[in-house]
């Protein structure tokens, strides 16, 4: 389980400065803020977000790189109004706002 705060841009999800190395620099650097996550998270993991987890820009490659880390779940207080709807398609991740 991963837990992170408020305000979680999408550009921790999809780092715009990896991409031009491809999947294993993007994998390399996706929530590179957090002490331990590249080297320690594994498919079926549950990410905990605060408020408005996915803020940010609109990138689509953000949740497709959480379907590629294989994540269980994301739970969240509240959602990025784009992101949310972007986590269940095309790969409906399991995921829940759950308040306070």
């Amino acid at each position: 389980m991963w837990k992170f705060g408020d305000d979680i841009n999408t550009d921790l999800m999809d780092p715009g400065f990896a991409r031009a190395g491809g999947w294993e620099m993007t994998r390399k650097y996706i929530f590179h803020t957090h002490p331990k996550f590249n080297a320690e998270v594994k498919a079926g993991d549950i990410i905990i977000g605060r408020r408005n987890f996915g803020c940010g820009s609109s990138r689509e490659s953000a949740p497709s790189n959480l379907k590629r880390l294989g994540i269980g779940a994301v739970i969240g207080e509240s959602f990025g109004r784009i992101f949310f709807p972007q986590l269940q398609s095309p790969w409906p991740c399991r995921s829940w706002c759950v308040p306070g």
